[in-house]
């Protein structure tokens, strides 16, 4: 790091399920902007851990509020986006809508801005927990009902967040800058 520079290591409680995780992701990071980000930066950017750099990634990211597509999903129509698609959940989004598929495990931008996608993401999960609904995919359901009608100020090619087992991206992904990390899921989540 440069001087001036730090890193700092919030510590997770461990959960039964791999999904608690996930979900409660949204809660830590929440906390952790009101109790410290917030006086002390202007960007947070929120991305997974399990993954790996493979290029630089600088000042293009920042905006006011990134979200990253899917490398899965970035080529597909809407119709074909797994969003939420079970009415009782507050990460619902109806059929012929939305934009692009976001992935959750990278989003950012200026902190006020992330810290209502978290505040707001939260409390969905919440109310879905209360009436004891998981959206689909956890948090990403969640990021992607929050961008339906709180639209990113920059969006991301999935090079920001590469999937390998789609491959080196060939002509149209020509930079790998940040994917996953192979792993052995029986030995990373244990409930599996």
């Amino acid at each position: 790091m440069a001087a001036g520079r730090r890193v700092s290591v919030i510590k997770v409680p461990k959960f039964s399920r791999w999904q608690e995780i996930s979900m409660r992701r949204m809660e830590f990071i929440e906390k952790a902007i009101e109790e410290d980000i917030r006086h002390k930066a202007n960007y947070i950017f929120c991305v997974d851990v399990d993954m790996q750099f493979h290029s630089r990634v600088g000042a293009e990211i920042l905006g006011r509020l990134v979200a990253v597509l899917n490398p899965w999903l970035h080529k597909s129509n809407r119709d074909n986006f797994s969003y939420e698609r079970g009415t009782v959940s507050t990460a619902h989004i109806p059929v012929g809508k939305g934009d692009f598929y976001y992935a959750g495990g990278f989003f950012g931008g200026a902190v006020g801005e992330v810290h209502d996608l978290v505040k707001a993401c939260r409390a969905n999960l919440e109310a879905d927990r209360a009436v004891k609904v998981e959206a689909r995919w956890q948090e990403e359901s969640h990021v992607n009902r929050y961008f339906l009608t709180n639209k990113p100020t920059k969006v991301l090619s999935p090079e920001y967040i590469w999937d390998e087992e789609l491959g080196s991206g060939g002509a149209e992904i020509q930079v790998i800058r940040y994917a996953t990390v192979r792993k052995n899921m029986k030995e990373v989540r244990e409930n599996i």
